[in-house]
């Protein structure tokens, strides 16, 4: 049942952005890859699977305009969207100390039930 459900949300995300309507806020879609710039190492079976997945590809093709196709094959013309780029270079600054993460990782984490590779 759980991979009907991500396959309907991966189509309701990519008619939302087909539409320009955001469904994750620009905010949450920096957060989301801030926190896997910084922490998602070593956590690939939990980011590629499920509603994380989903969000992740979501945040990628909506503020850094990475685009995948089915083989999983570069489509995108990589452009940032001006407005998010720099929202999302000021989130990858504020990880600082990796074991002590700002709150708003330590917010993903509770919400998406992640816990950073090296932190307990």
């Amino acid at each position: 049942m759980s991979g009907n459900i991500n396959g309907l949300r991966e189509q309701l995300f990519q008619t939302a952005l087909s539409a320009g309507l955001p469904v994750i806020s620009g905010d949450k879609c920096c957060r989301l890859l801030a926190w896997l710039y910084a922490y998602g190492g070593g956590r690939e079976e939990t980011v590629f699977n499920g509603r994380l997945r989903n969000d992740i590809f979501y945040a990628q093709r909506r503020v850094l305009n990475i685009w995948l196709d089915d083989e999983g094959e570069d489509i995108g013309s990589h452009i940032p969207d001006p407005e998010l780029a720099p929202v999302l270079q000021g989130y990858v600054q504020s990880v600082t100390d990796f074991s002590n993460p700002p709150e708003w990782a330590a917010e993903l984490e509770a919400e998406y039930g992640l816990q950073a590779r090296g932190r307990k």
